[in-house]
């Protein structure tokens, strides 16, 4: 068995490789913990950018998200259909409104985020605030880090 130690640049590898199934686990508890309250994960998300009052654009929804327009666009279709959300107009573009919580919005996502912190705090009790800084940290700048690479040129050398 080899004892060589492993690189920051081994674990770290290993790390990201760990992502995917993290990502479908964290999917499948979000899921189970929104469809309790008649929502999916796609509107729980939209629903919580939109928390505790901010009228938002689907354009600028469309940004804190990172995710595709088409996708906002029918998951606040459905938010909207489900009376989650209203439209108010928008005074600087007639075909951009704002989109805001209604009431019944804001307590569907405040129950799911409820049930969610309150597993998340069970969760960050086995770390320091260190740690979970340092996590977060590392995690900002990988998402950074890998969305830069990829709205580079094709033979465009990376981080150059």
């Amino acid at each position: 068995m080899d004892n060589t130690p492993k690189s920051a640049a081994d674990t770290l590898y290993e790390a990201i490789q760990l992502t995917r199934p993290l990502l479908r686990h964290i999917t499948a508890s979000v899921d189970a913990m929104s469809r309790d309250a008649g929502v999916s994960v796609g509107q729980r998300a939209v629903l919580e950018v939109m928390m505790p009052d901010r009228r938002l654009t689907g354009p600028q929804i469309t940004e804190i998200l990172q995710l595709k327009r088409q996708f906002v666009a029918r998951m606040l279709s459905e938010a909207k259909f489900l009376e989650l959300v209203q439209t108010e107009p928008n005074p600087a573009h007639v075909r951009a409104h704002f989109f805001k919580l209604t009431e019944k919005g804001f307590k569907a996502i405040s129950l799911i985020r409820a049930r969610e912190m309150a597993l998340v705090q069970d969760f960050a009790n086995q770390f320091t605030e260190a740690e979970i800084s340092c996590h977060h940290r590392i995690q900002l700048g990988l998402t950074d880090w890998f969305a830069n690479l990829g709205e580079q040129k094709e033979g465009e050398e990376p981080c150059g």
